[in-house]
């Protein structure tokens, strides 16, 4: 199910890694977002193919895992499985550690705003100092609000 990731301008398109990007910088921001339940697979069964995703993720300039959930929510063990939340937060720190920024969103909107805001953040940086920001290729003129 798609995020809300407005006012961007989105485009849907299969991407090499990740879930998002923007276009054009396809191969300089990847964002890989995971629900809770998501998330909790790739610290277990399917850990060595999320592994090799987060060693994809390294060769991008901008590159982050957005989580639609809390800390609370893993110390509180709301998802489904027997694994145990001292080794779901060591993965996502081990994660953080493989210098991929680990991002719990609290919640699915939450994750849409902040992946715009990154989205944007990110393809600014890449053009600060050029001729400028090309602002018509996300279809605003400001960084998206989070709050």
């Amino acid at each position: 199910m798609p995020l809300d990731l407005s006012p961007l301008k989105i485009v849907t398109k299969g991407l090499k890694t990740g879930d998002y990007s923007v276009q054009g910088y396809e191969d300089k921001i990847a964002i890989e977002r995971k629900s809770l339940q998501d998330f909790i697979a790739c610290c277990g069964k399917e850990r060595a193919r999320f592994e090799r995703e987060i060693d994809r993720l390294d060769g991008y300039r901008y590159r982050a895992i957005v989580i639609e959930a809390d800390w609370a929510a893993i110390d509180l063990k709301q998802y489904r499985g027997a694994m145990h939340p001292n080794a779901i937060v060591g993965s996502a720190l081990g994660f953080a550690l493989s210098n991929v920024s680990v991002i719990m969103a609290g919640d699915r909107i939450r994750a849409g705003k902040m992946i715009a805001r990154m989205l944007w953040i990110a393809a600014n940086r890449i053009h600060r100092g050029t001729d400028g920001f090309p602002q018509s290729m996300l279809g605003i003129d400001k960084a998206p609000e989070i709050a």
